[in-house]
C-alpha cells in the first residue's frame, strides 16, 4: 500500500506539473513600444530585456553589423520581433523560462559564375567587358580572350548578371539556381543605327568610358569613322580628344599624356611594344583602326603588370575576325585606300588580314598638296629686311603603308592560341632647291627617308581551372629608320661646297612575358607574373661618308617580376596593391616599383579614388634639333646615363546620375634623370652621346574636369584641364626651372555626337593656350671636319616666350545604309571649319643677318571625303 500510495502521489504531481511547464508566455500579450532609426540590433535587444524581463540568447556573430529601423507604437513583443528581424534570416525559439534563443540563418550556398562574352554578329571575343551583379560588390572584367569569372557568389544575390561593353547594347541574363557552377555564353549586339524601329534614347555613348579606377579610360575604335578627321580615320588623333591627352599642334598625332612626351608612353599592340607611331612625319598614326577591337588608356598610376615607361600606357587589342563566315570590306579617302578579309577556320578560329596604303606617289589630290605645302614650305618670313623673299622649290615623292594579320586558333575549350603580325613603312624621296641670302646663292638638297615597324607576337592562353588562368606571350618588334642625303651650297663668290649626311637607327626588342590570374575568393584576385626583355639599339650619324658625329650600339636585358592583389573588403571599398621589381643588365641594379590604387563608394553614384606608383624607363631618345642632321633616335641608359624615374600621385572623385557623369582628377608627376641631347651644346666635334648629355628633372602638376553625357541621341563630353610642366637641366637656363616644350596651361575640349536613324553628326572644338618657345640671343658656328661651317643659335633663357593661343572646330556627317549584300558608309568631314590660322612653330634662321623669323601655320579649312563598303 505504501508503494501504491507513493506512486499515485507522484503521478498526480506529474500530471499537475506538466501544464505548468508547458505554459510559455504569450508574446502577443506583452505590450511594447519601439522606435529606432538605424540602431544596432544588439542594443535594441538589451532595451527589450530591461522593459519586459524576457532574456535573449545569441552569438555575437549572429547580430554583428545588423542595424534596425522600426516604428511600432503601442504594439506587442511578437510584432516587434517580426519587425526587427525581418530580412535578416534570423529566427527565434521561446522557452518556458522566459528566454528567447535567436537562431542564425543557415549559411548561404555559394557558387561561381563563369563564361565567355562574344560579339553576337561575328563571334569575336570582347576583351575587357564589364560584368556585374547589380546592387552588390560582385563584378569583374573579361580578359583579352573574353573569359570572365565571378567567384563565391551567394545564391540570393545571383539572380541577374549585367554585361556591358563600350559600343554595344548592354545585356541582362537570368541565372539558373540549379546550375553550380554557372557557365554562360554571353553575346552582345553592336549598338548600330539600322532601323527606324530602334529606340536610341537609352543607348550609352559608344566612344569613351571613364573608369571608376584612377586615370583609366576605355575607348571604342569602331565608331571612329563618324568622328571628325583630317583625311585619315586616325585612332591617335581621336585619342587626343580625351581628357588629359593632348597634341601640341595640328600636325602631330603624338600623345602627350598629363605633361609627358610620346616617347614616355608604353604602346602595346597585341603584346608587341611599338616604338615609332606615325605616318607622314607625325601627321597620322601608324595604326589602322579597322584592325583594332579595343583600346585601354592609363594616364598614370597604371597597374603592376605594365612597366618600362614613365608616363602612360596605351594597350590595343587587335580584332580576330568572324569565326562563322567569310567577310571582306574596302574603303577609300583622299589620301589612301584600305581593305580587310576575314576567314573562318572550320569552327576552330579565324584569320584576319587588313591593309592600308597611300596612293600619293601615284595620284595626288588637293588634300595631299595642302599637306605638302604645310610640311615642306615655310611661310610668313619676317625680319629687319622686309624686302627679303625666300624661294623654296621642293619635289617630294612619298607613300606609306601598314598591314595587320591575326590568326586566332581554339584547339580546345580551355586554350586559345593567337599569332599576330604588324608592319608599317614610310618612304620619302625629297629634292629641294632653296635661295638663301646674299652670301649663299642657293642650297640644293636631296634626301631619302625610310622608317617603319615590323612586329610579331604569339600568345598561348590556358584556363587551368575556372579560377586560375595563364597566358604566355612571346613578342618581337623592330623599328628602323634610315636617312641618306646631301646638301650642296653654291656661294656667291663662285665656290661650291657640300655636306653629305647619313643617319641609321634600329631598335629591336624581344620579349617573353608570363601573366597569371588567380581568383581566390570574392574578396581577393591575385595577378602575378614576370618577363624577360632583350633590347638592341644602334644609332649612327655620319657626315661626308667618313666622319662619325656619334655612333652607339648597345644591348640591354631587363628581368621583371610583379604581383598585385585586388582586394574588395566591402561593396564600398576596392584596393589594388602590388609592386614590380626590375633587374637591368646595363647597370646591374634592382629597381623597385610599388603600386597602389584605391576606390571608395561614398554613396550611390558618388565615388572617390586615388593612385600612387613608381616607374622606370630604360629606353631614351636622341632629340636632334637640326633637321639637316637627321631625325630623332633611341639609345639605352647605362651606368653613366641613369634610367628615367617618375613618381605618380593621383586623387579624384566622380558623380554619376541619370546618364550624366562628372569627374575630376588632380595629379602630381615628378621625373628625374631625364636627359636633353642636342648638338648645339657640343664643344667637341667627335663627342660621344655621353659627353653631350644634359641631365635634369621635370615636374608636372594638373587638374582635370570632365562632364559627360552618356546616353540619348545627343551625347559627348566637355573637358577643362589646368596644367603646368617645368624642366630643370644642369648647366642650362642658369640651373633654373623653365616651361617644358609640352607645357600647356589651359585646355578646353568639347566633343559631341548626334545619332539619327541612319545619320551620325559629330563635332569637336578645342582651345589651348600657346606652347613655349625659345627666342635666340647668341649666334655661333660649328665646323664639320672636312665640311662647311654651319651657324647655330643659342639663348640665355629657354622657352621664355609663348606662341599665340590655339583653337579649332571640326565637323563631320556620316551616312550608313545597306543595299543588297553590302553595308555602306559615306562621310564628309571638315577640318578647321572657321579657317583659324593656328601657328605651328616659329623658326629663327641663323644664316641671315639680321636673323630671320619664319612663322609656319597649320592647315586652314580642309574638307575630306571617305567611303566604306563591307560584306554583311
Amino acid at each position: 500500500m505504501t508503494f501504491l500510495r507513493s506512486f499515485i502521489f507522484l503521478l498526480g504531481l506529474l500530471i499537475t506539473a506538466t501544464p505548468i511547464a508547458a505554459q510559455q508566455p504569450d508574446l502577443t500579450t506583452i505590450p511594447l513600444t519601439l522606435q529606432s532609426q538605424n540602431q544596432p540590433l544588439h542594443e535594441i535587444l538589451k532595451d527589450i530585456e530591461s522593459e519586459t524581463g524576457i532574456r535573449f540568447a545569441f552569438g555575437n556573430a549572429t547580430v554583428r553589423d545588423i542595424r534596425v529601423t522600426c516604428d511600432c507604437a503601442e504594439s506587442n513583443l511578437e510584432a516587434i520581433l517580426d519587425c526587427i528581424l525581418r530580412g535578416t534570416g534570423i529566427t527565434y525559439r521561446l522557452f518556458e523560462d522566459r528566454q528567447i534563443v535567436l537562431i542564425p540563418p543557415p549559411p548561404k550556398r555559394h557558387r561561381d559564375i563563369r563564361g565567355y562574352i562574344y560579339d553576337a554578329d561575328n563571334g569575336e571575343p570582347l576583351p575587357y567587358a564589364d560584368l556585374s551583379i547589380p546592387g552588390t560588390k560582385f563584378g569583374t572584367t573579361s580578359n583579352a580572350d573574353g573569359y570572365f569569372i565571378l567567384v563565391d557568389i551567394p545564391e540570393a544575390e545571383s539572380q541577374l548578371l549585367l554585361a556591358e561593353y563600350l559600343g554595344y547594347r548592354s545585356g541582362k541574363y537570368s541565372l539558373d539556381d540549379n546550375n553550380d557552377p554557372i557557365r554562360l555564353v554571353v553575346r552582345l549586339t553592336r549598338d548600330v543605327l539600322s532601323s527606324k524601329r530602334v529606340t536610341i534614347e537609352d543607348r550609352q555613348t559608344r566612344l569613351m568610358k571613364l573608369s571608376n579606377l584612377p586615370a583609366e579610360i576605355r575607348f571604342s575604335p569602331q565608331q571612329l569613322s563618324a568622328m571628325p578627321r583630317l583625311g585619315e580615320e586616325d585612332l591617335f588623333r581621336s585619342l587626343q580628344l580625351l581628357p588629359g591627352i593632348s597634341s601640341l599642334n595640328d600636325a602631330s598625332s603624338g600623345l602627350y599624356i598629363r605633361g609627358g612626351t610620346p616617347q614616355q608612353n608604353l604602346i602595346l599592340f597585341d603584346g608587341m611594344t611599338i616604338y615609332h607611331l606615325d605616318h607622314l612625319f607625325g601627321f597620322f598614326s601608324a595604326f589602322n583602326s579597322n584592325a583594332i577591337k579595343d583600346v585601354r588608356i592609363f594616364k598614370g598610376g597604371f597597374p603592376a603588370k605594365y612597366g618600362g615607361r614613365t608616363s602612360g600606357v596605351i594597350e590595343m587589342t587587335g580584332k580576330t575576325g568572324d569565326i562563322d563566315k567569310t567577310k571582306w570590306g574596302v574603303g577609300a579617302n583622299l589620301l589612301s585606300g584600305q581593305g580587310y578579309l576575314t576567314l573562318p577556320l572550320a569552327g576552330k578560329g579565324s584569320l584576319l588580314l587588313s591593309g592600308r596604303r597611300s596612293y600619293s606617289d601615284l595620284i595626288t589630290s588637293p588634300f595631299y598638296d595642302n599637306l605638302l605645302n604645310l610640311l615642306f614650305r615655310e611661310e610668313g618670313l619676317s625680319g629687319d629686311d622686309p624686302t627679303f623673299q625666300l624661294n623654296n622649290e621642293r619635289k617630294p615623292d612619298f607613300y606609306f603603308f601598314d598591314f595587320n594579320g591575326k590568326l586566332n586558333y581554339l584547339p580546345g575549350s580551355r586554350d586559345v592560341i593567337a599569332l599576330s603580325m604588324y608592319a608599317s613603312r614610310d618612304n620619302l624621296v625629297d629634292e629641294s632647291f632653296t635661295e638663301v641670302d646674299e652670301n649663299i646663292e642657293a642650297v640644293t638638297s636631296q634626301v631619302e627617308n625610310e622608317w617603319g615597324n615590323v612586329g610579331f607576337s604569339l600568345k598561348w592562353s590556358r584556363i587551368w581551372s575556372d579560377r586560375f588562368l595563364t597566358n604566355i606571350l612571346g613578342a618581337s618588334a623592330t623599328y628602323s629608320q634610315f636617312q641618306d642625303g646631301a646638301d650642296t651650297y653654291a656661294f656667291t663668290d663662285g665656290i661650291n661646297d657640300s655636306l653629305a649626311f647619313r643617319t641609321e637607327n634600329e631598335v629591336v626588342s624581344s620579349d617573353i612575358t608570363i601573366n597569371n590570374e588567380w581568383f581566390i575568393n570574392a574578396d581577393h584576385t591575385i595577378e602575378f607574373g614576370g618577363g624577360y626583355s632583350n633590347l638592341d639599339i644602334a644609332y649612327q650619324l655620319e657626315v661626308n661618308d667618313s666622319v662619325n658625329i656619334y655612333e652607339t650600339k648597345r644591348n640591354g636585358v631587363v628581368y621583371a617580376l610583379y604581383m598585385q592583389d585586388r582586394w574588395t573588403p566591402s561593396e564600398q571599398l576596392s584596393i589594388i596593391a602590388g609592386g614590380r621589381s626590375l633587374l637591368y643588365g646595363k647597370t646591374r641594379r634592382v629597381y623597385w616599383e610599388p603600386r597602389l590604387a584605391i576606390e571608395y563608394k561614398i554613396s550611390e553614384g558618388f565615388r572617390v579614388n586615388g593612385a600612387f606608383g613608381h616607374y622606370h624607363q630604360f629606353v631614351k631618345q636622341v632629340e636632334n634639333e637640326e633637321i639637316v642632321l637627321g631625325n630623332d633616335g633611341y639609345f639605352l641608359a647605362d651606368k653613366t646615363i641613369e634610367p628615367d624615374f617618375s613618381r605618380h600621385v593621383i586623387l579624384g572623385l566622380s558623380y554619376e546620375r541619370r546618364g550624366y557623369r562628372f569627374q575630376t582628377e588632380a595629379y602630381l608627376k615628378d621625373l628625374s634623370d631625364i636627359n636633353d641631347i642636342t648638338l648645339n651644346y657640343r664643344t667637341n666635334p667627335n663627342a660621344n652621346i655621353e659627353d653631350i648629355v644634359t641631365n635634369g628633372i621635370e615636374r608636372a602638376r594638373g587638374i582635370e574636369f570632365v562632364l559627360q553625357k552618356k546616353s540619348g541621341r545627343l551625347n559627348g563630353w566637355i573637358n577643362y584641364s589646368l596644367a603646368k610642366v617645368e624642366s630643370k637641366l644642369d648647366q642650362r637656363n642658369n640651373n633654373r626651372f623653365f616651361p617644358a616644350d609640352q607645357d600647356r596651361r589651359h585646355e578646353i575640349k568639347i566633343v559631341t555626337q548626334y545619332n539619327a536613324t541612319h545619320w551620325q553628326l559629330a563635332a569637336s572644338w578645342l582651345f589651348a593656350s600657346g606652347t613655349p618657345f625659345t627666342v635666340p640671343g647668341n649666334r655661333f658656328t660649328f665646323t664639320f671636319p672636312g665640311g662647311p661651317t654651319i651657324q647655330y643659335l643659342d639663348s640665355d633663357e629657354i622657352n621664355g616666350a609663348r606662341l599665340p593661343e590655339f583653337h579649332r572646330m571640326d565637323l563631320s556627317i556620316t551616312r550608313k545604309f545597306s543595299y543588297g549584300p553590302f553595308n555602306y558608309e559615306l562621310g564628309l568631314a571638315v577640318f578647321n571649319v572657321y579657317n583659324r590660322r593656328n601657328l605651328w612653330y616659329r623658326r629663327f634662321v641663323a644664316t641671315n643677318i639680321p636673323i630671320l623669323v619664319r612663322d609656319v601655320v597649320t592647315l586652314g579649312f580642309t574638307p575630306t571625303l571617305h567611303f566604306k563598303m563591307d560584306l554583311k
